[in-house]
């Protein structure tokens, strides 16, 4: 029971203490319009703590926030810019800011759009407050993330890369003894390798400038697939050739990791006598990561496609969130603006998940409004709804489920609507909405440029297809450009396959695609081959 108590506060108390700081702050110095930044700055803050890289992300997320600040703003200036504005910032956020590989980064941006337009500014003294509370909630970002992460920034590739390293060597140890732990080294060899293309993919989105520098370490993505590989066929075959071209790998790969880090390998102490390739490999290593493999990859599928999600997600975003937006700055409704956010957050991409989200939604929604019933009747006073709020907001980053977050989420956004004076019917407004939104979600995923799985799952074989072509058309370039190419379509190949995995998981039993992992398998294997036989 302690143990889940220590999990869960170390989880939790981070950006609990973030978002209730920005609140005071924002309160007390930028006025009360501004606490709506707390929630996204605090989604951010969470995903930037995973991060290796997290200070070029930090800036391009505060340029994101400037800008739905500016747009906001302009949206509220009359009924042309509301629609247009808003269209344009929609698309941009949906077809721009996200990728084939990261599917959900489109929400912190959504919230500051929407958020921004609950609470307007109409005056450009106050645009440049809110730009500045958006200032001052990402220096409190940025003081608890150096407190929580004072590592080197490459530390968590180069620790990848270690343990595949230390994997690799177990596996060829123990292969033609244990075909049975062999495979669990193997499974564990591949996950630490999808990690490395995530670290990798995710320094190359936040670098600002022209080189990334965990580029260089692309080379064992394709090594531990290779490995891998080897591993599968030893499996089949039982060929010692198999298990000593895996030894072979692994040692290699050890004197390329001593060049790159300038220092000796903690795990290769063998004896100089069964580094017989030695010289000849080390050799190789001074030549084989040339200067331009720092150059920043360019990972995203950039030519627009109608069958990519991206595209018509924006497009769906557009037609189906910018009405509700309009209806916002029309309405004299009260709370109008809860029907854009309801509709915003079960309007995710996927089509076969759409139902499981608004289910969730509608009961996290329904249990939050149970507990404000009770919690309005004791919570009268402003210290007590402010306790309330800290308390749920601390709960939302407990929860496992999204029907438990949602529950939180309400009880932590209605806690400060204390000038209600009818809590019933304010409660009832949001069931009301929450519903409307449903309805809304439902019908735009069904109908507005949906977005299915095994379709999603065709298109990214056919990009699998393109870059098989592109990787043979490398041979044609320099050497530099030629590393530079095959990395970004390996670190593709990698966070491709995992997309079409999690697709694949969404359709149901009978429709999943059978040669699903045939398939990934045969890629990757061919694409790490090329690879590091071009090098």
């Amino acid at each position: 029971m302690m143990e889940k108590v220590k999990y869960y506060f170390s989880k939790a108390w981070a950006p609990t203490v973030v978002i209730t700081m920005i609140f005071f702050i924002h309160y007390f110095f930028f006025g009360q319009e501004n606490t709506i930044i707390g929630p996204f700055v605090t989604l951010t803050f969470l995903r930037l703590r995973g991060m290796g890289n997290y200070k070029g992300c930090m800036i391009r997320n505060f340029a994101v926030y400037a800008v739905m600040a500016v747009l906001s703003f302009v949206a509220m200036l009359g009924a042309a810019a509301n629609v247009l504005v808003n269209a344009a910032a929609l698309f941009w956020i949906a077809y721009f800011l996200i990728d084939e590989f990261w599917p959900n980064n489109y929400f912190p941006a959504g919230m500051a759009l929407v958020f921004f337009q609950i609470a307007p500014v109409l005056s450009v003294t106050a645009l440049v407050r809110r730009v500045l509370a958006l200032a001052a909630a990402f220096l409190i970002v940025f003081i608890f993330l150096l407190i929580l992460d004072r590592r080197n920034k490459l530390s968590k590739v180069s620790d990848a890369v270690l343990q595949g390293l230390d994997l690799s060597r177990q596996l060829y140890r123990v292969i033609l003894k244990d075909r049975l732990q062999a495979a669990q080294i193997s499974r564990q060899l591949c996950s630490v390798n999808r990690r490395l293309c995530n670290e990798i993919y995710h320094h190359n989105r936040s670098q600002l400038g022209r080189n990334v520098r965990v580029n260089r370490y692309c080379i064992f993505v394709a090594a531990f697939q290779e490995i891998i590989s080897l591993a599968d066929c030893f499996q089949e075959t039982e060929s010692e050739s198999t298990a000593e071209e895996i030894r072979r790998l692994s040692e290699k790969y050890v004197r390329i990791y001593e060049h790159i880090e300038k220092k000796r390998y903690s795990g290769a102490q063998a004896e100089k006598k069964e580094d017989k390739d030695y010289d000849r490999i080390n050799n190789y290593s001074q030549s084989c990561m040339p200067l331009m493999a720092e150059k920043k990859l360019k990972i995203r599928v950039n030519h627009p496609d109608m069958r990519s999600f991206r595209l018509r997600f924006a497009l769906r975003q557009v037609c189906v969130l910018t009405p509700c937006l309009a209806f916002g700055y029309f309405s004299s409704w009260p709370n109008r603006y809860w029907l854009t956010i309801s509709v915003f957050f079960m309007m995710i991409p996927l089509y076969e998940r759409t139902f499981g989200r608004i289910a969730q939604r509608m009961k996290g929604t329904l249990f939050g409004l149970l507990l404000c019933i009770v919690l309005f009747a004791v919570c009268r006073t402003m210290p007590l709804r402010i306790l309330m709020m800290t308390v749920f907001n601390f709960f939302i980053y407990c929860s496992g489920g999204y029907t438990a977050m949602v529950t939180c989420i309400t009880c932590s956004a209605l806690a400060l609507n204390f000038t209600e004076s009818n809590y019933m019917v304010m409660l009832l407004q949001r069931m009301m909405y929450t519903v409307a939104g449903a309805v809304i979600a439902w019908a735009g995923n069904t109908w507005v440029f949906p977005i299915r799985a095994s379709r999603q799952i065709q298109y990214i074989k056919d990009l699998f297809h393109d870059i098989c072509i592109q990787m043979e058309q490398t041979s044609e370039l320099s050497k530099e450009e030629s590393v530079v190419a095959m990395n970004q379509l390996l670190i593709r190949s990698y966070l491709l396959a995992g997309r079409m995995e999690d697709l694949n998981e969404a359709l149901p039993e009978d429709k999943k695609c059978a040669d699903c992992h045939a398939f990934l398998k045969g890629h990757l294997q061919t694409i790490a081959h090329l690879m590091l036989a071009e090098n």
